[in-house]
């Protein structure tokens, strides 16, 4: 239901209630009275439903004002909170095998293990931030999402996942980090807060698309980043995963200097992140990551395009998942040959769309 049309449906039934509430001149009987009635609630109507569509647009922006009252009415008619925008998946695979048939980017994978490994063994110089935080870079389909995934099983934590795409303006962006006062949603924390108090400090924390997210959430991020702490802008409270969550953000951004980014050292890669130069043509935001937030990221991630071996290897995973199904559900049993393999591989030969390329076509 459009916005408009929830403003006019509420202003009508103010105006019921205002109307019911007043007696009617003795003089109007019959169909007289009823012609009075009705146009009195007409009249009243439109005027309340202009009011508040002009008292809205006083403090927000017209679209913006749209959007905050879809918000605030749909809590309103069904109870319900709306501002849920992540989602927590369980782990389902045992931590020995979590980074088992995770093909093609063996050394994004050997980055995070050592990583990772050391801090639990104390290698860090920032004792009083999150326990690891990485920034994963590459084109879409190369296993980012899946690698965070593989992340979560190997420490046996859940993992919440936030689609950035989301919080792309300022009113939006409040819904992650918490309405302050005034603002429709500042009764209830922010998502972010929402999943620490669900799931406790120690999670895997995924940011994906993190270039699409409005710069406010970036300077919630980078003290979220520097000292493992934030502030909910709802309800004021400070928490903390210090030494116990582990940050992951993933961008397509320069996904068409893939290869190149391999060769260049992290530094360089965070220069071409937080500078206006290495920024030009980035979907999402006009301007680049500050020098502090991209300075505080543990460890940049450059991820490689799928090479012919590894779309090999994930065709004959996912060939392997799908048959299995089928005998599961329908009891029969099919095999292939690497000829099926073959002609799989020429059809994805580049795989340009990634894994989920060779999804659609399986």
């Amino acid at each position: 239901m459009g916005s408009v049309l929830k403003v006019l449906v509420l202003a009508a039934i103010v105006s019921f209630i205002i109307l019911m509430a007043l007696h009617p001149p003795e003089s109007k009987k019959g169909i007289e009275l009823f012609l009075y009635f009705a146009s009195c609630w007409l009249i009243l109507t439109i005027v309340l439903a202009f009011i508040v569509t002009f008292l809205m647009g006083i403090t927000l922006n017209s679209v913006a004002a749209a959007k905050e009252f879809d918000h605030g009415v749909q809590r309103l008619w069904t109870g319900q909170s709306d501002t849920k925008k992540w989602a927590a998946v369980p782990s389902t695979i045992a931590p020995d095998k979590a980074f088992e048939g995770f093909h093609g980017q063996e050394d994004a994978m050997r980055t995070v293990t050592d990583t990772i490994v050391a801090a639990r063994q104390g290698l860090q110089t920032r004792p009083d931030g999150p326990l690891a935080s990485f920034f994963f870079l590459g084109p879409t389909g190369v296993g980012k999402t899946e690698l965070a995934h593989r992340v979560a099983a190997f420490m046996q934590q859940s993992l919440v996942k936030f689609d950035m795409g989301e919080f792309v303006d300022k009113h939006t962006a409040f819904r992650f980090t918490g309405a302050p006062p005034g603002y429709i949603g500042s009764d209830q924390p922010g998502q972010l807060a929402q999943a620490v108090d669900k799931y406790g400090p120690s999670l895997v924390l995924l940011f994906d698309e993190i270039t699409l997210a409005h710069p406010k959430i970036w300077d919630v991020l980078m003290g979220l980043l520097d000292k493992g702490t934030f502030q909910d802008g709802s309800t004021g409270r400070w928490y903390s995963v210090q030494q116990k969550a582990i940050i992951i953000m993933t961008s397509n951004a320069f996904e068409d200097q893939a290869e190149e980014l391999h060769r260049m050292s992290e530094r360089e890669v965070r220069d071409l992140l937080s500078s206006n130069r290495g920024w030009q043509g980035v979907v999402g935001q006009d301007f680049p990551f500050r020098k502090a937030f991209v300075g505080r990221i543990g460890r940049i991630v450059p991820f490689h395009p799928l090479s012919p071996a590894a779309i090999r290897a994930i065709i004959r995973d996912r060939l392997n998942t799908s048959l299995a199904g089928v005998k599961q559900k329908s009891g029969l049993i099919l095999t292939y040959g690497d000829n099926v393999l073959d002609r799989f591989a020429a059809t994805v030969h580049d795989a340009k769309y990634g894994v989920r390329e060779i999804d659609c076509i399986i």
